[in-house]
């Protein structure tokens, strides 16, 4: 195929997100053949939601597995997406795991989630302590959402109102 009639991920990005879903998912099929991390992740959402194609969660978890794995940065995203699955599945446990991973790559909304596990004692042991270290590092975080960033301030606000209220 030449240059100038070359798919982009942007242009298939933009079919999706016309709604021009089938068009799109086969775009993104080509592109990932080519080792388009971006279509990696769309694929395993186009899977997951089944907007474009049949939903499959076994195909979602393999392509966010592989778009994961490529690194970059579609990796926090990929991570994010698979602690999705894992909660809707019950899998507190990994649940927590991909959070982590996620977190640890620098997304600052999976870290309102590790705080909010922690909180909650879902998937980890419960504390409080780590609760508070990571919501620290949230509100901090360059790349959070503007919710993401109100509810670790919130919740950190909560959890200081909860130590001094044991202190007393």
């Amino acid at each position: 195929m030449s240059k100038s009639k070359q798919l982009t991920i942007d242009q298939a990005s933009v079919a999706y997100d016309k709604g021009r879903w089938k068009p799109a998912f086969r775009a993104f099929l080509v592109l990932a053949e080519q080792g388009d991390e971006t279509a990696f992740l769309m694929l395993g959402f186009i899977y997951d939601t089944g907007q474009g194609a049949r939903r499959n969660l076994a195909k979602a978890l393999q392509w966010y597995l592989r778009a994961y794995k490529v690194g970059g940065t579609t990796a926090a995203l990929a991570a994010s997406n698979l602690a999705t699955i894992c909660r809707d599945n019950g899998d507190w446990r990994q649940e927590f795991q991909w959070y982590v991973r996620a977190a640890k790559l620098g997304d600052g909304d999976s870290l309102v989630e590790v705080e909010i596990r922690y909180l909650a004692g879902k998937g980890v042991k419960r504390s409080p302590t780590m609760a508070v270290k990571h919501f620290k590092a949230a509100v901090r975080s360059k790349n959070i959402t503007e919710a993401g960033r109100d509810t670790a301030q919130q919740l950190l606000r909560s959890c200081k109102g909860w130590a001094r209220a044991r202190i007393d």
